[in-house]
């Protein structure tokens, strides 16, 4: 809808429904990251926090991706006829690609830099690990702001209450289970047995998320008659 000149409400819309699955998406998997690499091998659970950090940077990431989406749609230098090279070298089609790569070759001379001191200075592989996911997460802070502030400019977007609202509503679901776990949950290495008592922990949290969501947000009521409309429709 936005490559065919989509109204603003469209990329609201859409953020919203972004933001109503990635905020519960990442702050369960931050809840969660020590029971899940626990799972994987517990030798890995030491460097849970490790793991939420580079989940601060999947959120900056992600969003990012979105506003590059939804700025690319709206470039139009393709549509007109006779059009010169210095006319794409001026759109996003050009300026946008070239600062990710700008991004991406700062993240990687930084991170070369940082690990070459790091193995001067005997860190641990742990320590390395936490130093690379700042890196990262900072990394992916300024395109998403820049993006951010063009996207408020082209598509005229509001940070709505309904953002802080899924936010929120994604601590207040998973928080308590992390006191929960914190106090009942014990680390035994048997698969079988430990497995099951963290995907209810996981049910759980999920199930408050859309329990309290779809009884208090108007958005969420809408957005799950879409789905099911759509559903129909294909039957």
């Amino acid at each position: 809808k936005i490559l065919g000149g989509g109204s603003d409400q469209v990329f609201q819309k859409n953020i919203l429904h972004v933001c109503y699955f990635l905020f519960p998406i990442t702050i369960m998997l931050m809840i969660f990251a020590r029971p899940l690499l626990f799972l994987l091998n517990p030798v890995y659970e030491v460097v849970f926090s490790t793991a939420v950090i580079i989940f601060f940077g999947f959120i900056f990431h992600t969003l990012t991706g979105v506003f590059w989406v939804a700025l690319l749609g709206r470039e139009n230098v393709d549509v007109g006829e006779n059009k010169k090279t210095i006319d794409y070298v001026k759109s996003k089609l050009f300026s946008y690609p070239t600062l990710r790569i700008v991004q991406f070759g700062g993240y990687v001379i930084v991170l070369s830099i940082v690990l070459f001191l790091a193995v001067l200075n005997d860190l641990d592989e742990g320590e390395i690990l936490f130093l690379w996911a700042i890196i990262f997460t900072l990394s992916q802070i300024p395109l998403c702001l820049y993006f951010f502030l063009h996207v408020r400019k082209i598509f005229n977007f509001k940070v709505t209450k309904n953002i802080f609202y899924y936010l929120i509503t994604s601590l207040v679901s998973f928080v308590p289970i992390h006191f929960v776990m914190e106090e009942f949950l014990t680390y035994n290495e048997n698969l079988f047995e430990f497995a099951p008592i963290v995907l209810f922990y996981m049910v759980c949290g999920v199930g408050i998320y859309l329990c309290i969501t779809t009884v208090t947000d108007k958005e969420t009521k809408s957005l799950f008659k879409e789905v099911i409309n759509e559903l129909r429709g294909r039957n």
